[in-house]
């Protein structure tokens, strides 16, 4: 039994106070009794019936911790609970909540202060400093690209005024540069663009920085997917990945032979390294100059990259050295089989898609006969030979007989091949195309044609091959047709002299013997190979040197003075061989 109205061990706990108003109550929730308090008016005091006062309900019911509540007299109080579990009563702590949540609103206050001392500092540093600021945006402006560069606004004549004048001075001075540098930049790209040769720019790794025009252009045509550019050649690819094996551009060994020589003047060991290449097509083989030059001396600086067409020039090459073989074998006064057959040769050399042939017009030129095709099978070289000369009989009887060009691009459509169209497909050929062969006179010699496996269009380098090609060969022909009518002018001519009585001698201008007739070996006793090469005078008595050289004499002066000499008498004392 404890007399709560005495000194007891409670007095420890409800003596003392929670802050300056606050208190505790130890409250007997199985009794809803107040056993004791801090408030000695509240000792042994009853709570309120359950459904009266929620909150007291609540803390009845086991709720632990703090909570606000109006109190029965309106007084707003903070209050916390705990059990005590060995007595099963509650501890409460009470405290206004006025004096709980003062430093709070105290902090909120001061917080408050601040935030409107802040927004009062901050609307007169952005009325102080509002053209700064507009300054500023107009700059991000122009970083942005958003607007051109333009003079910014001065709002006052102070330092602020001050230093935006000075940025426009500035600013007007990088807009001329700017606007220098854009002309400068202009023109370089218009050089650039109208140049024939690709060109690009790439940094120290190979990275591609810049390109021209025609290198797009090049990239897209020479893919392989048509419309795109080729890989690796666009501006932020590695081009030197360009050359790695299997890549397209030119057998293995020769793509990393250019790719070690770009390698080489990106890392200062060349100071510029080039290469033709070929690219073959299903129609030609057109040739490229591949250029690395570095952008500065020394390493780290890039470099340029260029890419040329020398098919022009290649095949002018390829041609010039066809034409001296041609024309050393003329020289050489090779037969004319072997000079046709290595006219056609070449020809298919300097583009191994055509297949060449020669025809030749018989000898009552009505009919054509072949005379060199040595790559075409051989059973259809049998069946053009003798074609007959005439319109519409095939591409190289049509062209004799017209004498014109004749092109057939597709042999299986042409009316000209109706007749040869299922040996054009046995043959596996597809187009035709026949240059008539020209004498100096004009007169036909023959036809040079030639064909490819699949329906053609000749571009105008074509021309050009097939052109010069039947120009070589109607000078083998013609060389050809003068050696036989020479030859057989030379039996005529031997055939007079040698069998008739009276001597003949043959001499160059300076009086050495190219000739002399049997007659005159049977008369004078020397032998031909005595006499051939050696001067005339050395078979002559001195009235006889002397004789002659006044009889040139009198031609030479005649001749001065415009007069024809002619033939001249005259009788000229000789000696034979024995002395007489």
């Amino acid at each position: 039994m404890i007399n709560l109205g005495m000194v007891n061990f409670l007095d420890r706990v409800t003596e003392g106070r929670y802050g300056r108003t606050g208190g505790y109550v130890l409250v007997a929730p199985q009794y809803r009794l107040i056993v004791t308090a801090t408030d000695r008016r509240r000792v042994m005091a009853a709570l309120p019936d359950p459904g009266i006062d929620p909150t007291i309900d609540r803390f009845i019911d086991g709720f632990q911790g703090p909570i606000v509540y109006i109190s029965t007299a309106g007084a707003e109080i903070l209050t916390s609970s705990r059990r005590i579990p060995v007595a099963a009563w509650d501890m409460v702590a009470i405290l206004p909540t006025a004096e709980a949540f003062a430093p709070i609103r105290a902090m909120q206050l001061r917080m408050l202060l601040t935030m409107l001392a802040a927004a009062a500092s901050w609307w007169m540093l952005t009325r102080q400093l509002s053209p700064l600021l507009d300054t500023a945006r107009t700059l991000a402006a122009l970083t942005g690209g958003q607007q051109p560069a333009a003079a910014l606004p001065i709002a006052r004549q102070d330092e602020i005024g001050e230093l935006i004048g000075g940025f426009n001075r500035l600013l007007e001075t990088l807009r001329q540069r700017e606007k220098a540098l854009l002309e400068s930049e202009s023109f370089k790209n218009a050089i650039l663009n109208s140049m024939a040769t690709g060109i690009a720019v790439v940094d120290r790794y190979g990275i591609i920085q810049a390109v021209n025009k025609r290198w797009r252009r090049s990239s897209v045509d020479d893919a392989g997917d048509p419309g795109r550019p080729a890989p690796h050649t666009e501006v932020g690819a590695n081009y030197l990945a360009f050359f790695d094996a299997g890549s397209g551009f030119a057998p293995d060994a020769e793509a990393l032979r250019a790719r070690s020589g770009i390698e080489a003047v990106l890392d200062g060991r060349l100071p510029g390294f080039s290469v033709d290449y070929p690219r073959p097509s299903a129609h030609e083989t057109r040739w490229f100059t591949l250029a690395a030059m570095p952008l500065e001396p020394g390493r780290g600086h890039g470099s340029v990259i260029t890419h040329s067409e020398i098919t022009a020039l290649k095949r002018a090459e390829q041609y010039e050295q066809y034409r001296s073989r041609t024309l050393e074998l003329l020289a050489a006064g090779k037969p004319l089989e072997v000079i046709l057959d290595a006219l056609v040769r070449g020809v298919e050399q300097l583009n191994p898609a055509m297949l060449c042939s020669i025809l030749l017009c018989d000898s009552e030129g009505t009919h054509l006969l072949s005379g060199a095709a040595p790559s075409l099978p051989d059973f259809f070289t049998a069946a053009v030979n003798g074609l007959e000369i005439g319109a519409g009989i095939g591409s190289c009887g049509t062209a004799a007989y017209t004498g014109q060009r004749v092109v057939v691009e597709d042999v299986t459509t042409h009316p000209y091949w109706k007749r040869s169209k299922s040996l054009a497909a046995r043959a596996g050929l597809g187009s035709c195309w026949s240059e008539p062969i020209r004498a100096s006179t004009g007169q036909v010699l023959g036809t040079f044609a030639i064909y490819h496996r699949q329906a053609h269009t000749p571009a105008e380098s074509d021309i050009v091959i097939i052109e010069q090609a039947a120009h070589l060969a109607s000078i083998a022909i013609e060389k050809n047709l003068s050696a036989e009518r020479l030859r057989e002018s030379e039996a005529h001519y031997r055939l007079l002299i040698e069998n008739v009585s009276d001597i003949v001698w043959r001499q160059d201008r300076d009086h050495r013997f190219t000739y002399i007739s049997p007659a005159d070996e049977r008369l004078r006793g020397y032998r031909a190979d005595e006499v051939i090469g050696r001067s005339v005078t050395e078979v002559l008595p001195d009235e006889g040197v002397a004789l002659l050289r006044e009889t040139q004499r009198q031609r030479d002066e005649a001749e001065q003075n415009g007069i024809r000499t002619g033939i001249t008498r005259f009788e000229l004392p000789q000696l034979r061989k024995n002395g007489r």
